[in-house]
């Protein structure tokens, strides 16, 4: 008896993003850290967007 052909499953979990970020630790201050948490869910993106915006430009 043939077995039968292979049938992909479909992966579960998240799709595969085209820009994959970096984990990285941080130290900060209690207090900045207290603000940051305060302004809710996705604080760490709109702190990323702060860090990027002052972060400085590259030299060629």
């Amino acid at each position: 008896m043939e077995k039968p052909p292979e049938v992909a499953k479909p992966k579960g979990g998240r799709p595969v993003q085209a820009i994959h970020k970096q984990p990285v630790t941080l130290r900060m201050d209690a207090e900045a850290l207290a603000r940051w948490r305060a302004t809710g869910k996705g604080w760490q993106t709109r702190a990323a967007a702060v860090l990027a915006a002052a972060a400085p430009k590259a030299v060629p």
